[in-house]
């Protein structure tokens, strides 16, 4: 039963590591359309807008980046245990 939760729990946290990777690569496509744009724009106002927008994305990147490494770090933990809980039943 617990070793069923743990596989259950280690897909859930690929999927969310899956969803974050695609983040990161939206932010990133969207900061290089914000950086054109920048270079388009005539108004300060909107190059200040475009300069947030870039700074908010780096800021999602940078937070999305850092789940993708705890998520790894828990479906590496949990692979572990599952792979012990299957030794100890062939045992």
């Amino acid at each position: 039963m617990a070793e069923a939760f743990k596989k259950m729990e280690r897909d859930i946290l690929e999927h969310a590591e899956e969803h974050d990777v695609d983040v990161v690569a939206r932010k990133q496509k969207d900061i290089a359309k914000h950086e054109e744009e920048l270079k388009k724009d005539k108004s300060k106002f909107m190059k200040d807008l475009r300069e947030k927008e870039i700074q908010h994305d780096e800021n999602v990147i940078e937070r999305k980046q850092e789940h993708i490494g705890k998520d790894e770090r828990k479906i590496t933990e949990e692979n572990k245990e599952i792979e012990a809980a299957q030794a100890k039943e062939k045992k």
